[in-house]
């Protein structure tokens, strides 16, 4: 956990700002002279002195103790000079005291893009953001880290981040790049004395087995540096914790390698000996490299007899059975396909076989060996998730789903007991998918008829799928089902969450509350997200002094939990419906607060950076803001249509019409333009001396919020088009 290591982080930061004692004067700090403006403050100044204005007042709060409102108003002074380096150290250092480290970590990613810091800092920041699988910016890091003048290329600490960079570099498909880096280690491994690297440095870069050196191999290997490839496997042999069990997977390697030189009869000598051990740990490749080595010998017809003998002698081998099945069914034998794949079944019960086989009989059309197959894949391999790709296949092909519910018919004609369970479960799911709902129900309810042990899974699906495809008040009956058999236990309240989500969708708002409270005391009410599903039912139905109440109940209970991710989610999510409750009610100055919320905590999330920059534009108000803010938004989410939107009406109240129309277009461009998308595209289309296409958009405009059920929406247009008609005549 992150929190575990802060004391470290606070020792690492202690160079860049000593919080144990009051904050050390800066440039911003420095009290400002009086001045006369002979001319309007630019923007820029205007945010500087903003800026400033708010770090003394977080410095004031900090002095006091109250590390909370002195975390926002840094926070927000950050956001008026993202520059402003003193502020960004403030921000990190209090919300480290303060435990709230997913912040300080966002916060430490600025600081180092602007200035370098101390290094032992930026490499733990960068192991954090690894962690959190944010590679690209842990990436950033490292290599700058490297590149840093005080980090000798021949000392341990630049092997160290190299060795991560390739690492990063192999993770992200540069596989080139981490060639590079790994070629650096393997040097430096060698040399150990001329980089200075003690035992405890070596085992680091080393790991704990052959899988370093492994990979070190595969990416030289892609990258045709032979000769280094070749070293590292065979380190990765002298690595190994038992080096007559990794001889097999030792010799497929010095396969690839003599395969790469062209000594062909070499490489086959190689795979030889990993044959012949029965291995299976490199999955499909080293029947794949046998392919090609053959191939390089003029002698491909020899493969499938090869394979075959290698399967006849070692019949459960996974990988080898199902390659050597999917070469014959890609001749279309079928029959020696099948035999492959049912051998291997007969030794195991492992999805491949079932999918193997499923695709042989689609291909062949036999539908009823197909939906046996499907069938007991789902009753012995993990479930429809097994064969979840055939599925999806046979849903897209009506002819074929339709051959399966015949087959399934004439089973059921003869005796209900003569359908299989797993034959009545995928046909369920696969008629769900495919949007034949009553059909999917039919047999949803005969796989519930046998009582089984999955049932709770059966009736999540069910009522999901109806739920997703706007079937509310089904939906709502299957969750309800779910709970009257006690699929679940008392104590789980994940139905009656969903059937108070079904409910709430299907109008019935008063039975969804009456649900999700019930779903929230089941969990102690400890759980704020379902707790948040009060709140959001009443936003949902549009009862907003409600729903206000409720949210504001939450964030008080709840809001000052750092510690779980899901918790501080909860809390955006309640923000996000709080501002555009006070929109709704026209309190525009907390809607703004709510969104000014999210962004200190989150201050790259799209959705606020997009909302605080529309309200500031359709306000007329901080447009140079709105801009930079909007146009992060749209960076981050082109295809955003309501994006486009709002970058389109900031850029029109800066009066920079090309340039909004631009986007304003874009923003129309979809199927179903929503009408105030168009409003403000006609909106700027007048303005811009285009008339005629000013009137037409006002009409698509008024036939939208009419279709929507917004007349006055549509009546505000009508008369921007009438006075627009009467000023062209």
């Amino acid at each position: 956990m992150i929190r575990s290591l802060w004391p470290l982080w606070i020792v690492l930061l202690a160079p860049l700002a000593a919080w144990s004692a009051p904050p050390a004067a800066t440039e911003l700090e420095d009290k400002p002279e009086r001045i006369q403006l002979k001319e309007p403050q630019s923007p820029a100044v205007k945010n500087r002195i903003e800026a400033l204005s708010l770090f003394a007042a977080g410095r004031t709060e900090e002095e006091k103790g109250n590390l909370n409102s002195a975390l926002r108003l840094y926070q927000r002074g950050l956001r008026y000079d993202p520059q402003a380096v003193p502020i960004l150290r403030r921000v990190i250092d209090v919300a480290g005291q303060l435990d709230r480290n997913a912040e300080a970590l966002e916060y430490a990613k600025r600081l180092f893009q602007l200035e370098t810091t101390d290094l032992r800092f930026v490499i733990e920041l960068a192991e954090r953001l690894t962690e959190r699988n944010d590679f690209d910016d842990a990436l950033k890091l490292y290599e700058q880290a490297r590149q840093q003048p005080q980090v000798n290329r021949k000392s341990p600490v630049y092997v160290t981040l190299t060795l991560q960079v390739g690492r990063l570099k192999f993770l992200t498909d540069d596989v080139k790049a981490a060639a590079d880096c790994f070629a650096e280690v393997l040097e430096a491994l060698e040399h150990a004395d001329d980089y200075g690297l003690n035992a405890e440095t070596t085992r680091m870069l080393t790991g704990r087995d052959e899988r370093n050196f492994e990979l070190f191999g595969e990416a030289l290997l892609v990258a045709d540096r032979i000769d280094l490839a070749e070293k590292a496997f065979d380190r990765a042999q002298l690595k190994a914790a038992s080096r007559e069990l990794y001889k097999p997977v030792h010799a497929y390697h010095r396969a690839q390698i003599l395969f790469a030189r062209k000594q062909y009869g070499a490489a086959l000598t190689q795979l030889q000996i990993y044959f012949d051990e029965k291995e299976s740990r490199q999955d499909e490749a080293p029947y794949q490299l046998l392919a090609k080595v053959l191939a390089a010998q003029n002698k491909s017809g020899e493969l499938l007899d090869q394979l075959a003998k290698l399967a006849s002698a070692d019949p459960s081998n996974v990988p080898l059975n199902t390659h050597l099945g999917r070469l014959y069914a890609d001749k279309q034998d079928w029959t020696a396909a099948e035999k492959r794949y049912r051998e291997l079944l007969d030794t195991s019960s492992a999805a491949q076989g079932y999918r193997g086989l499923a695709a042989i009989y689609r291909a062949s059309n036999r539908p009823e060996e197909l939906l046996k197959t499907l069938g007991e894949a789902v009753e012995k391999a993990g479930g429809v998730e097994s064969i979840s790709r055939e599925a999806k296949q046979i849903t897209n092909d009506t002819k074929q789903l339709d051959a399966l519910v015949a087959v399934a018919k004439r089973w059921q004609s003869k005796s209900l007991d003569d359908l299989p369970q797993g034959a009545r479960v995928v046909l369920a799911m696969m008629l769900l998918d495919a949007k034949r709902f009553d059909e999917s129900g039919e047999y949803f309810k005969l796989a519930l008829a046998t009582k089984p042990k999955t049932a709770a899974e059966l009736y999540f699906s069910w009522g999901l799928g109806l739920l997703n495809n706007d079937k509310h008040a089904e939906a709502a009956a299957v969750f309800q089902q779910g709970l009257d058999e006690r699929a679940l236990p008392n104590d789980n309240p994940l139905f009656h969450t969903y059937l108070g989500l079904s409910l709430e969708m299907a109008g019935r708002t008063d039975e969804a509350l009456k649900v999700a409270r019930n779903a929230a005391q089941i969990a102690g009410g400890k759980n704020s997200r379902l707790e948040s599903r009060v709140c959001w039912i009443l936003y949902h139905a549009k009862r907003n002094a409600e729903a206000m109440a409720a949210y504001e109940k939450l964030l008080a209970r709840f809001d000052g939990d750092y510690n779980s991710e899901d918790n501080r989610r909860v809390m955006r999510e309640a923000r996000l419906s709080m501002s555009n409750i006070c929109v709704l009610t026209g309190d525009m100055p907390r809607a703004e607060e709510f969104l000014e919320q999210i962004l200190d905590e989150f201050p790259d999330d799209v959705s606020a950076l997009n909302d605080l920059g529309y309200l500031w534009a359709d306000q007329n108000k901080n447009l140079d803001r709105a801009l930079e803010m909007t146009q992060r938004a749209v960076a981050a989410d082109p295809d955003n249509d309501a994006y486009r939107d709002s970058l389109g009406w900031a850029l029109y109240r800066l009066r920079r019409y090309d340039e909004a129309l631009v986007e304003l277009h874009k923003a129309a461009e979809v199927d179903d333009p929503d009408g105030v998308i168009l409003e403000h595209l006609a909106d700027c289309q007048r303005d811009a001396g285009k008339t005629a296409d000013a009137i037409a958009t006002y009409e698509r405009a008024v036939k939208k919020f009419t279709t929507d059920k917004e007349a006055d929406k549509a009546a505000g247009v009508q008369k921007k088009m009438q006075a627009l008609r009467e000023k062209k005549q």
